[in-house]
Parts: C-alpha cells; structure tokens; sequence
C-alpha cells in the first residue's frame, strides 16, 4: 500500500513539474506536459432592442414606462 502511494506522489510531483510519463511499448516514456490553453472569454451583450431602440441616453431604457 505504500508502494502505491509513493507511485502517486512521483507522478504528481513529476505532472505538477511540468513533465508528464506516457507509458510505450519500451517503457514509461518522460516528456513534456501537454499544455492546457483556457478557452476564451465569452462577452454576452445585450439585445440591440434592450434600450427601447434609444440607446443609453435620455430616452434609453429608464424612460420606457410601459
């Protein structure tokens, strides 16, 4: 049982490292860790209709009052 938990900490030691094992036909394989790349960001704008078609002036939204 400590055999495995020594095991687990090599590998998260080594992932966290910046390395990654991959295991081959010959042998467990030491490489570089894939890169992970966050998606990008989602911008949500409001319905161009949202302002009642004024936009933010005076007669924007605040003076719809229906």
């Amino acid at each position: 049982m400590l055999t495995i938990g020594l095991a687990a900490a090599a590998v998260s030691v080594t992932l966290l490292g910046g390395c990654a094992v991959y295991p081959t036909p010959a042998g467990p394989a030491i490489g570089p860790a894939p890169v992970y790349v966050a998606p990008a960001p989602v911008v949500v704008a409001p319905r161009p209709y949202y302002y009642g078609g004024y936009g933010y002036g005076y007669y924007g939204r605040g003076y719809r009052h229906w």
